[in-house]
C-alpha cells in the first residue's frame, strides 16, 4: 500500500506496483528457465546428478542508493528477497566488502534452507563498483557473474551508461518477461 501512495499522491490511480529488483527478475529469465525443479530429473539424468540441477540458485544484486536488493532464483522460483541500506563512500562506488556482508547471509539462508548452490550471479546498478565486487564475488564466493544489463549503450542518450542499467533494469525486465509470455 505505502508504493501505491506515492503515485496516488500526484492524483495519480495506479494499477499496478512492483519493486525494482523485481521488476528486472525477468533479465534474469535464460538462466532461470533453463533449470529444473528441484528434485526432478531431466534429460534421462537420475539420481543425484539430476537432483542437484534442481538446487542451484541465481543470484541477483542490485543496488539502487542505498538500498541493496539480493534475490535469488531456483528453478524458476524466488526463494529469497532481501533489501538493507548501503552508503556509497565519498566517490560514490559502494566497497566490495559492504556488497559481501549484505549478500553473504542470504547465500548461508539459501544453502541451509533449501540445500542449494549458487554458482551464478547478475549484478546491476553498481556503477563502477562492478569489476571489483565481481571480483570479489569470484574470489570470496566463487560465484560466476555478469551484468543483469549487458548493453547499455544508446540506451538513454546523455546519460552515463552505467548509470542506465539502474534506472531501466526494471523495464527493460518486465518487457523481457512480456515477450517470454
Amino acid at each position: 500500500r505505502r508504493y501505491e501512495a506515492i503515485p496516488e499522491s500526484f492524483g495519480l490511480r495506479p494499477r499496478w506496483v512492483m519493486l525494482s529488483t523485481l521488476a528486472s527478475l525477468g533479465l534474469a529469465g535464460e538462466l532461470k528457465d533453463t533449470l529444473p525443479p528441484a528434485g526432478r530429473t531431466s534429460g534421462g539424468v537420475s539420481g543425484t546428478e539430476g537432483e542437484q540441477g534442481g538446487r542451484v540458485g541465481v543470484l541477483v544484486a542490485k543496488y539502487s542508493p542505498p538500498w541493496f536488493t539480493t534475490a535469488i532464483l531456483q528453478a524458476g522460483t524466488l526463494r529469497l528477497f532481501r533489501t538493507v541500506g548501503l552508503s556509497a563512500g565519498e566517490d560514490g562506488s559502494l566497497s566490495p566488502a559492504a556488497a559481501l556482508a549484505a549478500i553473504y547471509p542470504s547465500m548461508a539462508y539459501f544453502q541451509d534452507n533449501f540445500q542449494g548452490t549458487i554458482t551464478r550471479g547478475y549484478l546491476c546498478g553498481l556503477g563502477e563498483s562492478s569489476g571489483s565486487i565481481a571480483a570479489a564475488l569470484e574470489g570470496e564466493l566463487h560465484l560466476q557473474t555478469s551484468p543483469l544489463v549487458l548493453n547499455t549503450n544508446g540506451l538513454l542518450p546523455g546519460i552515463d551508461p552505467l548509470r542506465t542499467e539502474q534506472y531501466l533494469a526494471a523495464l527493460l525486465g518486465l518487457a523481457q518477461e512480456q515477450q517470454i509470455g
